[in-house]
């Protein structure tokens, strides 16, 4: 049943309530961005979070967890973030059930190659 529920509040890009949170979007240049797939689509509170937060002129980079099939996400967050810089993308089928060690090193070498493409970025302006 609560597959049910989700994937209907994903579909109807629901806006449920966040818990309020201490953090200034704005105070930020490098995001990253991450959810599970709900429904071949980002879960609900990231609507939230769009809807309520200015996302713009940011470097962001994005990712996702899914249990079969990533969908459309990323064309659909970028379609959101579009007035921003997308550094990349990564997604993740089943991370903790399976090759977690392998899921791991992915992030990790993932997330060093985004820190090098911005050093990189930093010396050439």
């Amino acid at each position: 049943m609560k597959y049910f529920w989700g994937g209907k509040e994903a579909m109807m890009k629901a806006k449920p309530k966040l818990l309020p949170f201490d953090k200034n979007i704005q105070d930020y240049d490098i995001l990253f961005i991450g959810t599970p797939v709900w429904a071949w689509t980002y879960a609900p509170p990231l609507n939230t979070l769009f809807s309520t937060c200015q996302i713009v002129n940011k470097k962001i980079a994005i990712f996702c967890c899914h249990g079969g099939n990533k969908g459309k996400i990323f064309d659909q967050m970028k379609k959101v973030l579009e007035n921003n810089q997308i550094l990349g993308e990564i997604d993740f089928q089943d991370p903790l059930k399976n090759n977690t060690d392998a899921n791991i090193q992915k992030a990790k070498k993932w997330a060093e190659d985004i820190m090098k493409m911005l050093k990189k970025y930093e010396k050439n302006t």
